[in-house]
């Protein structure tokens, strides 16, 4: 009887246990192999994310954040295509500003798409924020190297190119 009990209250703890660690460390299975070769790819690496599923669209999201060295929090949010040829990186909110002041921010948004190639930053006027944005073709067998590279480079680019950026923040990121 002693030994029932035990075991059970082993059983009990091991599941309580179980249900207090974080989604990131249970492995997830994506729906798509190229979403898939991401996150394996990221655990392999152990970055942390969230995966977040299919959204209404058809797109597999996931969304991976880093503290920058001039902007306190980098999001970038990962939208797989259900073909599984392309991927879409998005850092919303990159910087706030003066709706009134994008006649003065149109040459420093210029200024960082000519310096940095491989991420482009607009002007969204339906909520006065600047988008750091890429799209990339990928494939089921390159997802996960080209992804978790994009990644770094999203995240570098956005983080140089806030400095340029950071006279117009009207939230001070």
């Amino acid at each position: 009887m002693k030994k029932m009990m035990k075991k059970g209250l082993a059983a009990l703890l091991l599941a309580g246990i179980a249900a207090c660690m974080p989604m990131q460390a249970l492995a997830v299975t994506a729906q798509y192999s190229t979403t898939q070769a991401f996150l394996d790819a990221m655990d392999a690496e152990q970055l942390r994310y969230t995966w977040k599923g299919v959204d209404n669209d058809g797109d597999e999201r996931v969304e991976v954040s880093f503290n920058g060295d001039n902007m306190s929090a980098i999001k970038t949010i990962w939208f797989f295509d259900q073909d599984l040829d392309r991927v879409s990186v998005r850092v919303w909110d990159v910087i706030k500003y003066d709706g009134s002041a994008i006649d003065q921010l149109y040459p420093s948004l210029n200024q960082v798409n000519a310096d940095y190639k491989f991420v482009c930053f607009y002007a969204d006027d339906y909520d006065d924020t600047v988008t750091a944005k890429v799209d990339a073709e990928i494939t089921p067998e390159s997802a996960g190297t080209t992804c978790v590279n994009l990644l770094f480079t999203v995240v570098n680019i956005t983080d140089e190119a806030y400095t340029t950026l950071a006279p117009y923040d009207t939230d001070g990121n």
